[in-house]
This record gives C-alpha cells, structure tokens and sequence, in this order.
C-alpha cells in the first residue's frame, strides 16, 4: 500500500464526520430519529494500520419505533459510505473498503434478510452520492478537510466549529431544506 496523500486521507474523513453531522438537517425526514449528531474525534493521524478515523457516538438499536430504528441504520449506513464515496467523486479508489465491509455487515445484522439489507444499500448509496455533491456539503468537507490538514485531531466542537465557519463562508445557491433555526 503506498503512502495517501494527507489531503485525500483529511477528504475521507472529513466526508464521515459531515455526514453524520448534517444529514439529519438537511434531509427530507427533517429530525434525528435518536442517533444524535455529536462524535469523539475525527482526525488523520494514522493509528492501527488506518489512515485515519471518526469516531461517532453510536446510537441504540430497537430502543424506538421501527421507522426510527431504519432512520438510524440510514443515518450510521450513510456515515459509513461517506469517505468511499468521496473518494469516488475525487476520482480515487475507495480508501477503506473496511468502510463499506462494516455498513454491509451491519445492515445484514439489522435487516431480515440478505436481499433486503442488499437493496436497502442500492437505494441508500445515490442518496449519499447526491448529498456530497451538494455544494454546501462539498464546502463543509472541504472547510474541515483544511483544519484537519492543519491539527491532524479535531474533538467535535472544533470540527463543528469548522463546518459551520465553511457552510457561513459558502456564497453558492443552498440546495435543500434549511433547518428551522438556521439564519437566512
């Protein structure tokens, strides 16, 4: 394996950590079924073979209704393909097919059946796709990607503090809904 380009690597993670964080206000279903948006870190400092990490804090499957247990399997599934897709829109080969291993376990584990957790993946991947390339959400990747590059660690706060600052600095047409308390 050949050494990443840090930029790539601060892409890929970037990718995960807005995901998991915008997603829930920015998508059709409007609200966070119970996964919460909050994670630990999200950084590019190599540890245990990877090239990087985010690390979310999980939510707590079969605690509320079906539809919500969906929204969240979406919710953490969508996380999970993130940084692949990215790297699909960059251009490069997926960085960590460990990524997309883990959503297609989960979903698996979660979903009755093989055929069901398959086809829940083929609808959920477009979604994923059309959200990153929305140019507000490719500014927040590339608004976190830029302070990853320069702290390597980034606790939620800070990287919160990074998307807000790059989707403010955004002077693009916004696509979809805004949340009800965000300033126009």
């Amino acid at each position: 394996m050949t050494d990443p380009k840090p930029a790539s690597v601060a892409d890929h993670e970037a990718s995960h950590a807005v995901v998991w964080w915008w997603w829930w206000k920015s998508t059709p279903e409007g609200r966070d079924p119970g996964t919460g948006t909050r994670f630990f870190r999200v950084t590019i400092e190599p540890d245990e073979g990877r090239e990087g990490d985010f690390d979310p804090l999980y939510p707590s499957f079969g605690t509320s209704q079906e539809k919500d247990d969906l929204l969240c399997l979406a919710h953490v599934c969508a996380t999970g393909l993130a940084g692949p897709i990215s790297d699909e829109l960059r251009n490069e080969e997926p960085r960590h097919s460990t990524d997309e291993y883990k959503v297609e376990k989960l979903a698996s584990i979660c979903l009755p059946s093989t055929e069901e957790a398959s086809s829940f993946l083929e609808e959920l991947r477009p979604r994923v796709r059309s959200f990153l390339e929305r140019p507000d959400v490719r500014a927040m990747v590339r608004g976190l990607a830029e302070a990853l590059l320069e702290h390597k660690t980034l606790g939620h706060g800070e990287a919160v503090e990074a998307m807000k600052a790059a989707r403010a600095s955004f002077s693009g047409d916004r696509e979809g809904p805004r949340p009800e308390n965000e300033r126009v």
